[in-house]
């Protein structure tokens, strides 16, 4: 489920100059309930003009108010973004033991 669509870039910048960016956002909660979005499952998808394909970013949920959940997401770079959600979390792509 699509919350919002933006594009978003550096004036000035030249490719190769960012390695990475934080990015802080926060998404209504009346949102998330009328939707039934799993508060986890909230990402940020950036289209990667290099290799001409949508790309997830994975979200921190990092807190909230009685209206908004906040939420932490670093990016390789910037363009085309979404920021969706779904009714689960997205599953692990891997997990650290021992």
């Amino acid at each position: 489920m699509v919350h919002s669509m933006f594009s978003v870039d550096v004036a000035g910048a030249e490719p190769g100059d960012l390695a990475a960016a934080h990015v802080a956002l926060s998404i209504e909660k009346d949102w998330i309930e009328a939707n039934q979005v799993h508060k986890w499952s909230i990402e940020l998808v950036r289209y990667d003009e290099g290799r001409e394909a949508w790309g997830p970013h994975s979200s921190k949920r990092i807190g909230e108010d009685p209206a908004r959940v906040f939420y932490s997401v670093v990016v390789q770079g910037f363009s085309d973004i979404a920021i969706t959600g779904s009714e689960e979390p997205r599953e692990h792509l891997f997990e650290v033991g021992g």
